[in-house]
């Protein structure tokens, strides 16, 4: 009985340790995880300063929305987001895109004011409008058009 209570006791220890071993692995990784973002954007914006400095409007504005689009998507404040906010993801998606695609397309939105309040899962736009714009439209054959709208 001693020799078991002795085990017991030992596997506790074992357990314990291995919960505190994980635990500062998994603080240790979000704080990894939260550096690459930060260096990332900080990045982007020091781009988008530099192409104000020397003029190029063109660069400095891809350059904001890639970052406004990047904090976006990995800002972690709900998952539920106003259609304003999902809305103004995907304007910066495709400014992005009409830059450089020349202009080739455009986006036509025809959203009430009053659904600009409605709430959505984050990012649930985002995929639909990406594949209209890979699968959708050919590049070297016509001016695209994608049109959102509430139905």
């Amino acid at each position: 009985m001693f020799i078991n209570l002795q085990e017991n006791i030992k596997r506790i220890e074992e357990s314990k340790a291995k919960e505190i071993y994980l635990r500062k692995q998994a603080e240790l990784s979000a704080l990894q995880s939260q550096i690459n973002p930060h260096f990332l954007y900080n990045t982007l914006e020091t781009i988008r300063g530099l192409a104000m400095v020397y003029g190029i409007a063109d660069i400095a504005d891809m350059t904001k929305a890639l970052a406004d689009l990047f904090r976006y998507s990995i800002n972690s404040h709900g998952v539920i987001v106003s259609l304003e906010e999902e809305l103004k993801s995907i304007h910066n998606y495709f400014l992005i895109q009409e830059r450089r695609f020349n202009g080739k397309f455009s986006l036509i939105e025809n959203v009430d004011e009053d659904a600009l309040q409605c709430l959505i899962p984050k990012l649930l736009l985002q995929p639909i409008v990406e594949n209209c714009v890979h699968h959708g439209w050919k590049p070297n054959l016509e001016k695209g058009r994608l049109l959102l709208r509430r139905v």
